[in-house]
This record gives C-alpha cells, structure tokens and sequence, in this order.
C-alpha cells in the first residue's frame, strides 16, 4: 500500500482540524469561510475534506472528517476540541513523551513529543486514490488467513491470533467468504429413482453449468457443465475456458 509521511501536530488551541495541503484531503469540497488564529488574526478557508492517517501501532486508518483547507497554514494540526466534540466515545491519554488517541474499536494513534515541543502524530497519510487500494490489501489479507486457518469464522480467527505468536494482527469483525457461503447452501433432495417418471434412455438428460471460478485449472479452464441421464442417473462433467463453449458441449 502507498503512502505518504507528513506531520499532524495535536493541537489544543484549534477548534477545528485545518491543513495546508489539500492533496491530503479526500471527497474535498468548496467552503468559503474564515478562522482566527490564537493572536486573533483571521486566515480564509477555501476548501474542507477528510484526512485519512494510518495508525502504526494498530495498522488501521483512521479518518479525521470536516478538515479545513488553510491554503497560508504550513502545519497539519488535528483539534482536540473537534475531537472530543465529534467523538464521544473517544479518549485522548497524555505522557511525558507521547500522548494516544483512542476510540471504542480500540484503534490507537499515537503522537510523540518532538524537538519543537510539540505532539506530533506517528502515522502515514494515505492519499485520495489509494483507500481501494488499501482496503483490498487488507481485505486479502484477511482472506487468505481465513483460508490458510481452515476456513473458521472471523471470532476464531481472532481468537487463535491472540492465542498464537505470528499470526495476523488486524482482522476484521466479519468475513464474506464466498466459499463458505456456497458449502453452506441446501436444495431439496432430488427424488429417488422410483419416484421419477420413466423415460426411454437418452431422451432426459438434465445439465447444469457452473463458473467462473477465481483460480482457472492448469489447461485453462474457469467452467464446467454436468449432465446427469435421467434413466440411468449416469453424470459426466466436461470443463470449459469460456462460457460460450457450452453449446459445443452439449452438442
């Protein structure tokens, strides 16, 4: 995942999130409107947007919405104030050194103590363009550990983490798995051959055809269709590249 190392400096003073660099703000929109500084000189506002921060302690993004653009401010500074307005469930746990951010999911961001005496955000921005990115990225993630672990619902998956060293870390609550959707699907039983209608041998033939698959087999194929004769209740598969290919089969 790309992203981009900036400074966010917590800001007590500030009564709302502001920066001056608008190719940090994603779904930006105009806003004509003004804000006063702490000596009471008032600077313009022309645009406002969200600010995404990836936490490096718990490796989730964090979102900072209604940030003001300040096309004269030289700083990204995030608003205790805003903060503790807009997120009631929020905590804000200051140190010598360090002080964290945390919310009720527990996502932590953390802002050290630099050597301007300022609490500056440990993180990395993530720019407009990349959340599908990122969100793909640990979506995969979490997909491929939902395979490797047998396919086990996302609370055990968490479990086993916890339990276990080099596992992941950042799982979400919930997996859609299309793979255990599928196996989990029932049908009503086909009826036993008694109780089916008597046809002379080859004149019903039931079929059904399946695909894409994700992953194509090694000659290729993504498809395959089934026939099963009625009479004889024989089945044969055949495999298909192509969708289109069906009508050959049959035929």
């Amino acid at each position: 995942m790309s992203t981009y190392k900036r400074e966010a400096i917590i800001d007590s003073g500030a009564t709302a999130h502001m920066t001056g660099d608008i190719d940090l703000l994603h779904s930006v929109v105009a806003c004509t409107r003004g804000v006063r500084l702490a000596d009471g000189h008032p600077i313009p506002v022309t645009a406002m947007g969200a600010l995404k921060i990836k936490s490096e302690e718990a490796g989730r993004t964090a979102t900072f919405k209604n940030v003001l653009y300040v096309p004269t401010l030289k700083k990204t500074l995030v608003s205790i104030s805003r903060i503790n307005r807009q997120s009631g469930d929020a905590s804000l746990v200051f140190k010598k050194d360090h002080c964290q951010l945390r919310n009720k999911n527990k996502l932590s961001i953390t802002a050290r103590w630099n050597e301007s005496y300022l609490y500056a955000i440990q993180g990395k921005f993530i720019l407009p363009g990349m959340d599908d990115e990122a969100n793909a990225a640990e979506a995969a993630d979490a997909m491929l550990w939902h395979a490797r672990m047998g396919h086990i619902p996302a609370g055990s998956m968490e479990a086993a983490s916890k339990a276990s060293i080099g596992g992941p870390t950042d799982l979400p609550k919930a997996i859609t798995c299309e793979d255990c959707i599928r196996g989990k699907i029932q049908h009503t039983s086909m009826p036993k051959t008694g109780d089916r209608p008597q046809h002379s041998l080859g004149t019903c033939v039931h079929t059904d055809l399946w695909g894409p698959a994700k992953t194509a087999s090694p000659n290729g194929a993504k498809y395959f269709i089934a026939f099963t004769e009625d009479t004889s209740n024989y089945i044969w598969v055949k495999f298909l590249s192509q969708m289109s290919d069906a009508y050959e089969a049959v035929m």
